[in-house]
């Protein structure tokens, strides 16, 4: 019985890294398909089954990281690696828990791709159940964050809605309406007779220089 040749999703916003890849892979016994952008891989496997998809980190649209986590969940039979020019513990750690099979550096020769490939085959595919909603969750955690480490540090403190602000800001102001009438009642005879004064002033000043 012959074995079915496994499918290659090449993802990468360079067409030369693509083209190369897809040479290299190809010269090595896969079908190799190639896409230039994350969304374009999304939709590239709902058209087609794919074995394994190859993915830039690094790519305008949809880093590789969030490309991994959509096909991780939607599409979990696909074996994902990542590779990157630019590699860092955090972004290692990230696609280790969305259980992407391996993670590569920049340049890679045909053979470590070919070799690679073939090791996410030969792997079980990790599940990881719970991406959807934690990634569904992380911006309302974003959001909450600054208030729940406030509440944090002052266990006792109570969030205050504006419309008790706005509520209090008005009864403030209107009780102290009759103290700035008062004061203004006062205050502006003195005002007016500083006016007088200046205008009185400014008169005798343009007649002593004659205009």
């Amino acid at each position: 019985m012959v074995a079915a040749i496994k499918r290659v999703l090449v993802v990468d916003d360079e067409a030369i890294v693509r083209e190369s890849y897809k040479l290299a892979l190809t010269d090595a016994g896969y079908a190799v398909d190639t896409v230039a952008s994350g969304r374009e891989a999304i939709q590239a496997c709902h058209e087609e089954r794919y074995d394994v998809m190859l993915a830039d980190i690094r790519m305008p649209d949809m880093d590789g990281v969030e490309v991994a986590r959509v096909i991780s969940r939607e599409f979990p039979d696909v074996r994902v690696v990542l590779i990157t020019g630019y590699p860092s513990a955090e972004t290692q750690e990230q696609a280790s828990r969305i259980g992407v099979m391996d993670y590569l550096q920049k340049p890679l020769r045909p053979d470590r791709l070919s070799e690679a490939t073939a090791s996410a085959l030969n792997r079980p595919r990790i599940r990881v159940p719970l991406v959807a909603s934690a990634q569904q969750t992380e911006p309302t955690v974003k959001e909450t964050a600054p208030m729940s480490t406030m509440q944090a540090a002052f266990p006792g403190m109570v969030p205050v809605a504006k419309k008790d602000v706005s509520a209090v800001t008005a009864a403030l102001l209107l009780a102290s309406s009759p103290l700035i009438g008062f004061l203004y009642y006062l205050l502006f005879p003195f005002v007016a007779v500083g006016v007088a004064i200046g205008v009185v002033v400014s008169e005798i000043a343009k007649s002593l220089r004659g205009e």
